[in-house]
């Protein structure tokens, strides 16, 4: 820049200094404008990053399927919630834990030849889809229950020297159950119509199926039973709480068998050899029940277990309605003989049905043993017991005095005698319960009544009792 003289011929050098410094002011408001851009640049690019991180986090544990990150040595280093849920185990449980510590015993040797495979595959195996096989594995969860899971594992370079394993694990128990249960619906298919007698019902003891043996057996047709409920088979040999615990301990155990009176068609009575199966669902419920019928050969101890199901009480092991009709017959037929008296004690329990309402069928049934066994203690051997069912118990006493008031008195002794006995405190592994009963009594020697009508009037005496 050249500054002009007025004086002709006369050129003055231009000062630069003014220029200079307006330069360096417009470059000092110039850059931090700049750098706030770019740092606000930076700022809005972190929070982005951050939200995307965010998202990542909660796809990773949230996600349906459990992942797991693992050193080289198989010790857990990450885990998503997922994993966490299906081994059962907290966060802080499961890092810097074996791997191997939830993999049952015979399962652990593979699974360190596969973790083996994955550390020796590079990025190179994987772009060529040369990854390692998944494997199936039985873990055993940190509450004692089994899983079955398949893993797809993948192993990633962190550094020249070190690498992770990343390993997903899927629930096939599911699956593997499923898979179970129809080869066992396919197995039984096969040999539904070769074998013995089989009945199918569902849970609610609805029929679904029976086959051909069956009916030949019964004389039950597919068009009888389907639909109905088993019930329909059971016969008087049997009362509800026989059937009550074979279904506690069907549902309990998956399986029950015994010998069992069963009803054909023509409404008599058989014995048969039978054997109860559960057939679970994938979710771990009763789908349906697979009946199956043996005839029972010659066996001493089926014999017993016959005649026992035929004349006792399953519960109490008392005599039942048709062992006590038996002896109170030939006790009849000996007082007509001799002139003495006999009686008949009709018992009933008080309060049973609030007993069993309140505290479980368990717990009834408890009680009921125990006031069997008390009542055995209060009359002599050749004296009967007996239970008709539900919470009624009849003793017949025999031989008491020919004299009517001398037997009366011998009676009401028995009767006081199992009342104060009955009334002693019972421990039923949990409460303590005080026992009470009404009691009624009809004294006979040599009258031709009927067994039903002298149980009827003592019914009604204890009836009165109350």
């Amino acid at each position: 820049m050249r500054l002009e003289s007025k004086s002709p011929g006369r050129h003055l050098p231009a000062s630069s200094s003014p220029v200079t410094a307006d330069m360096q002011q417009v470059e000092r408001l110039l850059c931090p404008n700049e750098l706030e851009k770019q740092n606000a640049h930076l700022r809005q690019t972190q929070i982005e990053l951050e939200a995307q991180l965010d998202r990542y986090l909660d796809l990773y544990e949230m996600a349906p399927i459990g992942y797991l990150t693992l050193s080289q040595d198989g010790v857990i280093e990450q885990a998503n919630l997922t994993a966490d849920a299906m081994l059962k185990s907290s966060r802080s449980d499961l890092l810097n834990r074996p791997f191997s510590a939830w993999i049952i015993g015979p399962d652990r040797d593979r699974w360190q030849h596969y973790l083996q495979q994955v550390l020796q595959q590079d990025e190179r195996n994987l772009l060529q889809g040369d990854a390692a096989d998944n494997i199936e594995l039985e873990l055993m969860r940190s509450d004692g229950t089994p899983l079955i899971v398949r893993i797809d594992a993948l192993c990633l370079k962190t550094t020249v020297a070190d690498s992770v394993v990343r390993i997903a694990l899927t629930d096939i128990s599911a699956r593997k159950q499923a898979e179970a249960t129809a080869a066992d619906l396919r197995a039984s298919a096969l040999d539904f119509e070769s074998r013995e007698p089989m009945i199918v019902s569902d849970p609610a003891g609805k029929v679904l199926r029976i086959n051909a043996a069956f009916t030949r057996r019964t004389g039950y047709t597919p068009q009888d039973l389907v639909g109905q409920h088993v019930s329909l088979l059971q016969s008087p040999h049997h009362d509800e709480s026989y059937y009550q615990r074979l279904y506690g301990a069907l549902t309990e155990h998956g399986h029950w068998q015994g010998s069992f009176w069963g009803r054909y068609k023509d409404d008599n009575s058989y014995a048969e050899w039978l054997m109860l199966t559960a057939v679970y669902a994938p979710d771990g419920s009763i789908d349906h029940f697979v009946a199956s019928f043996s005839e029972i050969k010659d066996n001493r101890e089926v014999d017993a277990d016959i005649h026992r199901m035929a004349y006792f009480d399953p519960l109490t092991m008392l005599p039942n309605r048709r062992l006590l009709y038996d002896r109170l017959g030939q006790v009849l037929a000996s007082c007509s003989r001799s002139g003495e008296y006999g009686a008949l004690l009709f018992l009933d329990l008080d309060n049973f049905k609030s007993l069993n309402d309140s505290h479980g069928h368990d717990v009834g049934d408890l009680l009921l043993s125990i006031v069997a066994r008390r009542l055995e203690v209060c009359i002599r051997r050749e004296n009967t017991v007996a239970r008709l069912g539900g919470d009624e118990f009849v003793v017949v006493l025999e031989s008491l005095s020919p004299d009517g008031n001398h037997a009366a008195q011998q009676a009401g002794q028995v009767a006081d005698k199992i009342l104060a006995t009955l009334r002693q405190p019972c421990d039923l592994e949990g409460p303590e319960y005080a026992c009470s009963a009404s009691l009624g009594i009809v004294l006979f020697n040599s009258d031709q009544r009927p067994i039903k009508q002298l149980l009827k009037q003592a019914d009604s005496r204890t009836r009165a009792a109350r």
